[in-house]
């Protein structure tokens, strides 16, 4: 890590590692903000863009614990703007000549949804242009968003259920707004807003004081600065300000604001719609949340969902979000279950990521839990899958070694993870790129 900064890789991190349960390793290193030199801090507030998937599915998952929903409920029988849609059936370039579409061959339902065989997508990435009319559709709905046209997830979803689906539900993969709709569904079941339900089911519960859609002024001293290449940044995020944003050193830019005052997530300022997916419009939209306020979501899933002695989740449902899903369609053959990507180098490893790299990790062959927190939008010196699965398989080798010859992990105290501390080798990597700006 003390590399990455030196090379302008990252303006500074946070992590901490669990194993077997306890907290073996809390560090903070670098800075949230280069230009005021304020350092990286455990409860440093960190947009988590994509991380915000796994609380969505989390407490859906308590929904249908509780009876409210079953997986296979269709979607339109609680969003029921979802009733009619439609399936791209032959695409067209041409902006003025819609698609051919037809009915889709099967209802879409929850369990869609949650492993993103939905048919919905993001469409077109950042920077590039439509390559049809479909994800001309999808560019619009993305404007609205900035330009502040679209008023609540509920209008969000209804206005994402006129577009056609890339596919039929079930028959292949694409990361996409599903989680987003399952979120609008959230907020049905449960009668209020989607931070609302979040903060009932898991942020109370839990202690995640931290964690939320806009971060109040009397936290913002707390709010890390965000950051991009300057070779990049006008690719992927021009579009967002009209102008250059500030050079702070070489090879880095900063985005979403000179100050945490002009932050897209200051309260007041922040995106009128709650993303369950993560990533609204271009730079807008999830959860803020901090690294202690993670490594209390990772515990709990850790302890097959206990916290504190007490149990939030049944067993039978964190193994069965565990389970791959091995009919996804993915190009890469990564196998998939509802929290994530089953990779790893025990085979029993799961963990999700957002992009502006914040990442968890669970391995439960070696008892070890990673959380890792930057704030850095597309690093391209990352986006060679060998160098970080190497990383990785380093940070494990270490853990697995330093076990065996302490017999156990140190535990340290709560205070720990309420106080930055200095620089350790132990730090975290993230797991495979999760950072790269496909994964948002």
């Amino acid at each position: 890590m003390k590399a990455a900064s030196r090379k302008n890789v990252i303006p500074g991190c946070a992590s901490v590692v669990l194993r077997h349960g306890k907290l073996i390793h809390a560090r903070a290193f670098g800075y949230a903000d280069l230009e005021t030199k304020r350092p990286f801090r455990l409860d440093t507030i960190c947009r988590t863009f994509c991380l915000t998937k796994t609380y969505v599915t989390v407490a859906f998952m308590m929904q249908v614990e509780q009876g409210k929903v079953r997986l296979d409920d269709p979607v339109a029988k609680f969003l029921p703007a979802f009733a009619d849609v439609q399936v791209v059936a032959a695409r067209s370039s041409d902006e003025s000549r819609p698609s051919l579409l037809c009915k889709p061959k099967r209802v879409m339902r929850m369990q869609h949804l949650l492993t993103h065989t939905s048919g919905l997508s993001y469409g077109c990435g950042f920077g590039e242009e439509p390559s049809d009319a479909t994800e001309t559709g999808y560019a619009k709905l993305v404007n609205a968003v900035d330009q502040g046209s679209v008023r609540s997830l509920e209008d969000f979803t209804n206005r994402l259920a006129k577009l056609p689906l890339r596919f039929h539900p079930g028959d292949a993969y694409a990361y996409g707004f599903s989680t987003d709709v399952l979120g609008r569904v959230l907020e049905v079941l449960c009668g209020k807003s989607l931070e609302a339900a979040l903060a009932d089911a898991l942020f109370r519960p839990l202690g995640m004081h931290d964690t939320s859609f806009s971060v109040p002024d009397e936290k913002l001293h707390r709010l890390a600065a965000c950051y991009g290449n300057a070779s990049t940044w006008g690719r992927l995020y021009g579009s967002l300000s009209g102008r250059a944003p500030r050079v702070t050193r070489t090879g880095l830019v900063r985005l979403d604001g000179d100050s945490p005052e002009e932050s897209a997530w200051r309260r007041g300022q922040e995106c009128k719609i709650q993303s369950g997916g993560g990533i609204m419009g271009h730079l807008q939209g999830g959860l803020l949340s901090t690294v202690a306020d993670t490594f209390r979501f990772v515990r709990m899933l850790d302890m097959r969902g206990i916290t504190n002695g007490i149990r939030l989740l049944q067993e039978e449902t964190i193994q069965a979000m565990e389970r791959p899903r091995t009919d996804s369609g993915l190009a890469n053959e990564e196998r998939q279950c509802l929290l994530g990507a089953l990779a790893g180098f025990s085979g029993k490893e799961f963990g999700w990521g957002g992009a502006a790299c914040t990442y968890w990790s669970v391995d439960r062959k070696e008892g070890n839990a990673i959380v890792w927190f930057t704030q850095h939008l597309d690093m391209p010196e990352w986006e060679d899958q060998d160098i970080v699965n190497k990383e990785e398989a380093d940070i494990w080798t270490v853990l697995k070694n330093g076990a065996r010859r302490r017999k156990g992990g140190r535990s340290f105290s709560s205070s720990a993870l309420k106080s930055s501390l200095s620089s350790s080798s132990m730090c975290s990597l993230l797991h495979r790129s999760r950072c790269s700006k496909h994964v948002v």
